[in-house]
């Protein structure tokens, strides 16, 4: 499980909010609080003082710091053996579930390899080459998500979800179909025309169907069935970074 941007403040404000929701007399813990063994990290990144999201996911899959906006390279751009590739290695299958975008910073840390983690495209075709069996989330990033760089060629979203169809991945919007495939890689996202993400929380308006606990739920069952030897499934709250760049926590 990875909170992405998530620190102590985020901790202790779920908490009181759901304190005050619920009516309680005392702080309503989150589970992971409670842990009988916690530990710290540093995360900083070995380029700043202040890391971005590629450089500590970049961390968390490898064990390695990297420099900001490197995805699964080192500094000197080598490429870095992650968790999923150990566990694809041993016969594991391999599942990564977020709430936003399949090729953003944090799920590509853990199948590609970059120094320029805007570089959309690429990362889709990092994520078709990988051995990635399950891959869940709001949308896939086009290059109209990131810096307006010249050296971009313009791709939608449409045209990345075109491609990874094409590759003979099962990329579909049906979140029970999606958990019920067998014998194909999956790709599920809520999005596949235009780079739009899932609503926070509190701002749904009726039954959503994709949320990050529902896409964890199909990537579970998926693997559960295919994984005849166990499987290895990253979950990413990535919006709450985006909250957090908002002023909107």
């Amino acid at each position: 499980f990875i909170g992405d941007g998530m620190s102590f403040n985020h901790n202790l404000g779920t908490e009181q909010y759901n304190t005050v929701k619920m009516g309680a007399k005392e702080t309503v813990r989150l589970n992971f609080t409670q842990f009988d063994t916690r530990n710290f990290v540093t995360n900083y990144s070995a380029s700043n003082l202040v890391t971005d999201s590629a450089a500590a996911g970049t961390a968390l899959a490898s064990g390695k710091k990297t420099g900001n906006a490197y995805i699964g390279v080192d500094m000197e751009g080598n490429e870095l053996r992650t968790l999923a590739d150990v566990a694809s290695e041993e016969g594991y299958k391999v599942g990564l579930v977020t709430n936003v975008g399949i090729n953003h910073a944090t799920p590509s840390c853990f199948y590609g390899h970059t120094s320029d983690r805007f570089g959309f495209p690429k990362l889709v075709d990092d994520y078709i080459a990988s051995d990635v069996a399950f891959i869940a989330g709001s949308t896939i990033m086009d290059m109209k998500s990131g810096p307006q760089d010249p050296k971009y060629k313009p791709v939608s979203t449409a045209e990345l979800a075109e491609r990874i169809r094409q590759a003979g991945i099962e990329l579909t919007l049906d979140v029970e179909q999606a958990a019920k495939t067998t014998g194909k890689r999956v790709a599920l996202v809520a999005n596949d025309k235009e780079n739009k993400h899932v609503p926070y929380v509190v701002d749904r308006t009726g039954d959503e169907k994709h949320t990050l606990l529902n896409h964890a739920k199909a990537a579970i069952e998926y693997l559960t069935r295919e994984a005849k030897d166990g499987f290895f499934l990253m979950i990413e709250g990535g919006k709450l970074d985006y909250a957090a760049h908002e002023q909107d926590a």
